[in-house]
């Protein structure tokens, strides 16, 4: 998994993890590609803001943190209310209505409560 920024333009190059690379705040994913064997120890290696070329990336995969939701009451175009967290929260075991949240059932495995999930962008 090769941590990268992918600009509006699809451009995608290497993430400086150093630096902040993602801010789910400002609806700034954390992303990561996989990479073709030939490929992968240039990739690893290189500095961040590399330019990394498609015909190298196998995946493009998202990080989904995990997260509660509510959807507020009535009719009509409605916001719905998001907050994420941890499994070090408490997990949100409401309606998902009104101001009720849950937290979404796909952050459980088992009996194993997930911080996230890697997720396959395209």
């Amino acid at each position: 998994m090769i941590p990268v920024n992918i600009a509006n333009d699809g451009t995608v190059k290497k993430a400086d993890i150093t630096k902040s690379w993602y801010n789910y705040t400002n609806k700034q994913w954390a992303n990561v590609v996989l990479v073709t064997k030939d490929t992968r120890e240039k990739h690893i290696t290189e500095v961040g803001d590399t330019v990394i070329p498609s015909a190298d990336i196998l995946a493009y995969l998202v990080w989904i943190p995990r997260y509660s939701y509510a959807i507020p009451s009535g009719t009509g175009a409605r916001a719905i209310s998001i907050k994420f967290g941890y499994t070090k929260v408490a997990k949100e075991n409401g309606t998902a209505t009104g101001t009720s949240y849950l937290t979404h059932p796909g952050f459980t495995f088992g009996t194993n409560e997930l911080n996230g999930l890697w997720v396959g962008k395209f």
